[in-house]
């Protein structure tokens, strides 16, 4: 593995999921796609080249930036109750995927982001700061990058630079001028992005602007007035490197990028219904239903409207027969909607590739083997 340290921005990651994963719930009714989303995205950055991972947290309650400023992210609703309620397991399977959490009271998470990553940059090949938070881009340089995991796009100096048109380090300056409603940083009132880069562009920092405003157009010049509003913004978004915490990276080595199914594990992607984040070669043992109705013969639009129920995360059974070419097909919802799938519609096809291409929220037994007979069954039927 590379001598590589993934620091995951935690908040930043679950709420973007939230609210990218369609609602979906357990049988019993409990709200997961964050869940879910979180989970699958963890695994994923796992099977990364990365001999260390780290997760930080916000701690919750007062900050030095909330006591310096009441109107700090004072404006930001509460946690939703759907993802709210999903909280004790998303901390529960960072555990048992075995991802070391940081919070420190009193700080943010990104101060938590800066101080590893000013601490680690040069003793690692590359830092990697999981998040898509304009802040965190002021520390891009020397070894540190900012990975957007739900994008998959990798922020080096360059990309930077063409996303806000300023320099990594002249983020903080940046936002001190604009703003950012994200946080409640108020910045100059008037001024813009574009009026930003250009004062960024001839005077290269806040400071600098200040010491030069009365070269500045009189439109200009009222706008800063005495800078005071441009001081408290670059104070906020100025992350912390020098958070008091004992905490070293490299006492987090992995062993390499396999996810360790433990039985704790596995008992939990079980328990919340995640059958497709287990390992193929694991056997599932789906409900055993009764079946009080005769299965529905689905062809055409109801072939469709599974392949968009399956899509949208709702769990769901599979049955296939016939080897090593499928004969049949049967998906079960609940005891009261199980279909049979008429292999002879030319919509089959579409859903056949669909489950191959991304299972979903599956339930099955022996799944490569149902895998290799669905895959010969479209090989010889195209």
């Amino acid at each position: 593995m590379k001598k590589e340290l993934i620091i995951i921005d935690g908040f930043n990651l679950i709420f973007r999921v939230f609210y990218a994963v369609p609602p979906f719930h357990t049988r019993d009714g409990k709200p997961v796609n964050a869940l879910f989303g979180y989970t699958k995205a963890l695994m994923q950055i796992m099977k990364m080249d990365a001999e260390y991972i780290i997760m930080t947290f916000d701690s919750g309650g007062e900050t030095f930036r909330s006591e310096a400023d009441a109107n700090y992210k004072a404006h930001r609703d509460g946690m939703p109750d759907d993802l709210g309620s999903q909280m004790d397991a998303i901390f529960e399977v960072t555990d048992l995927l075995g991802i070391p959490r940081v919070a420190v009271p009193g700080y943010e998470a990104d101060d938590i982001i800066g101080t590893l990553a000013v601490k680690h940059r040069d003793d690692m090949d590359r830092v990697l700061i999981v998040s898509s938070d304009k802040d965190l881009f002021q520390f891009i340089g020397r070894h540190v990058y900012v990975y957007d995991a739900m994008k998959d796009r990798l922020y080096d100096e360059e990309e930077a630079v063409k996303k806000f048109e300023v320099h990594p380090a002249q983020i903080v300056d940046y936002l001190a001028l604009i703003g950012d409603t994200a946080d409640n940083i108020p910045g100059v009132k008037w001024i813009g992005p574009k009026t930003a880069v250009t004062l960024l562009e001839k005077y290269d920092t806040l400071d600098n602007i200040l010491a030069h405003v009365g070269e500045l157009s009189p439109k200009l010049q009222a706008m800063i007035g005495d800078g005071q509003s441009a001081k408290q913004s670059q104070f906020l978004a100025q992350i912390k490197t020098d958070v008091p915490f004992d905490i070293d990276a490299m006492n987090f080595r992995r062993e390499s990028t396999d996810i360790i199914y433990t039985p704790a594990l596995i008992e939990f992607l079980k328990k919340y219904e995640f059958r497709s984040l287990l390992p193929a070669d694991i056997v599932h043992t789906p409900e055993a239903y009764t079946l009080e109705n005769t299965p529905i013969q689905a062809l055409g639009k109801k072939i469709t409207e599974i392949r968009e129920k399956i899509h949208t995360g709702t769990p769901y059974s599979l049955a296939v027969s016939g080897h090593p070419m499928m004969t049949d097909m049967a998906l079960a919802f609940d005891e009261e909607e199980v279909y049979i799938i008429d292999l002879s519609d030319m919509e089959a096809s579409h859903l056949v590739q669909s489950i191959l291409d991304n299972p979903g929220n599956m339930t099955t037994y022996n799944w490569k083997e149902n895998a290799r007979a669905m895959l010969w069954w479209l090989e010889n039927t195209r």
